[in-house]
């Protein structure tokens, strides 16, 4: 009996997933406890592994993003690979095509077993050009041999999509030459692009660049344009895509912004360093920052809330979120219970969910439960930026870098590290006071930082 395989739920926010690799080709056998597929959800990856046995027939190819639950794949018994798979299997529920599939996506679709499209791809066969030879309308391997041998071909071409109608021949020639086949024009009745099309606008492309050099006119030639580069968002991408549009067309929201007063900030912090130097531990801006957050929701407790539907959560645990810059995204691993740890457990903490988060390696579980948001762009020379907020959570904090800047103290002036906070709030659940309280609040442990020690 056949086995389905179903795109798994990975975190309790995951909508969808997009299927990055699979492990095994179809028609490989697998064993449990193997790796099946890599899938890609809400800025994460994770492998997941089969809790059965049985033949690989691959219903979902790679790149593909699909709803959780859906059918990716079926592990089949030995006769039903040879038959061809599962005939009685229901047909899944329809799915927003893609306007133009793939060449192996489009092979999937044929009706022939999955030892017949192994040895179509083996032989570079598009079994969309191969005519069955028997009334069931399904491609054998005898039908494989016509087709390479020339006969059994399909003679009218199909269009799907926006597919261009040209034959293989046509199409093989055509990338040859560095010919768009959207620019031919076919001769034939059947509006079905041939080699004699191509090679005939090949042909009339360089007498009309020719005339056009004779008569010193400036000729925009393709090659010697750089072509633009395209590829499709990463699931990551889409992640980052469609929670930022979420945030920004729900909350209405407000940036509260303020200077603080680094000095006495940077000296402990240096201080803390030379302290834990033997231990290996070297606190960052950031770590202690993260520190001063967290006792400043503690004291603050009206800005650690959540809005979900009609209700306002004001959250118990205090969990802080940092953004982490990678390679094309941005993760947002989460530091739990902030206000229990010491500044730093809070280093060592942030530095191992930064490494995972380089490496590829965060769980869903490492960036789950956020109440709160730190966003950080001072390393990157930005004094300012209004942060967008991590839906559901109620405010993020922008932090800007450090500058020596002149300022005024007790009527004289003077020269300070200077530092600038942006507090973007959702005025659904945070009001203007409320806010400008927290800041200040923050300020405080920032300006005192001796009190990031106690407690």
């Amino acid at each position: 009996m056949a086995n389905k395989i179903y795109l798994v739920r990975m975190g309790q926010t995951m909508k969808e997933g997009t299927i990055v690799r699979w492990y095994k080709s179809d028609g490989d056998y697998v064993k449990p406890g193997e790796d099946l597929y890599e899938i890609e959800y809400d800025k994460a990856s994770a492998n997941v592994q089969s809790t059965k046995d049985g033949y690989l027939h691959i219903e979902v190819a790679e790149g593909e993003t699909v709803p959780v639950s859906t059918v990716v794949g079926t592990l089949l018994t030995k006769e039903e690979l040879e038959a061809g798979g599962q005939k009685d299997a229901p047909i899944p529920a329809k799915q927003e095509a893609a306007p133009v599939k793939s060449a192996a996506a489009r092979q999937e679709k044929m009706k022939a077993s999955v030892p017949v499209k192994r040895m179509a791809r083996q032989m570079g066969i598009d079994l969309a050009d191969v005519v069955p030879a028997g009334s069931d309308g399904r491609i054998t391997e005898e039908d494989l041999k016509r087709y390479q041998a020339g006969e059994g071909r399909d003679t009218t071409q199909r269009q799907t999509g926006g597919r261009v109608k040209a034959s293989p021949l046509a199409r093989k020639v055509a990338e040859e030459l560095g010919v768009d086949l959207a620019d031919v024009k076919a001769s034939k009745s059947s509006g079905r692009i041939v080699r004699e099309d191509v090679e005939r606008y090949a042909q009339g492309l360089k007498s009309r660049e020719a005339a056009a050099e004779e008569h010193g006119q400036a000729v925009f030639a393709a090659q010697e344009t750089k072509a633009d580069r395209r590829e499709p968002m990463s699931g990551m991408r889409k992640a980052i895509a469609r929670n930022m549009v979420d945030s920004y067309f729900t909350c209405p929201v407000v940036t509260y912004s303020t200077d603080v007063d680094m000095s006495e900030f940077m000296k402990l912090r240096a201080e803390l360093n030379e302290e834990f130097a033997a231990q290996g531990v070297k606190v960052s801006v950031n770590d202690m920052l993260i520190k001063a957050v967290a006792k400043a929701l503690e004291a603050k407790p009206y800005v650690n809330v959540s809005l979900e539907g009609e209700e306002i959560v004001y959250h118990s645990d205090i969990n802080i979120g940092m953004a982490v810059a990678v390679e094309n995204g941005l993760l947002v691993p989460v530091v739990n219970h902030a206000d229990r740890l010491s500044v730093p457990q809070i280093s060592v903490e942030a530095k191992q969910l930064i490494g995972k988060a380089q490496e590829g390696k965060l769980t869903g579980a490492d960036m789950a439960g956020g109440t709160f948001t730190v966003t950080n762009l001072g390393g990157m020379g930005i004094d300012m930026f209004t942060p967008i907020i991590s839906t559901p959570q109620g405010a993020i904090l922008g932090v800007g870098r450090a500058v020596e800047k002149p300022v005024v103290i007790n009527g004289e002036i003077t020269v300070r590290p200077m530092m600038v906070l942006s507090l973007t709030a959702d005025h659904r659940v945070i009001d203007g006071a409320p806010a400008a309280e927290f800041l200040e609040e923050l300020k405080r442990y920032i300006t005192k930082p001796f009190l990031l020690l106690l407690g």
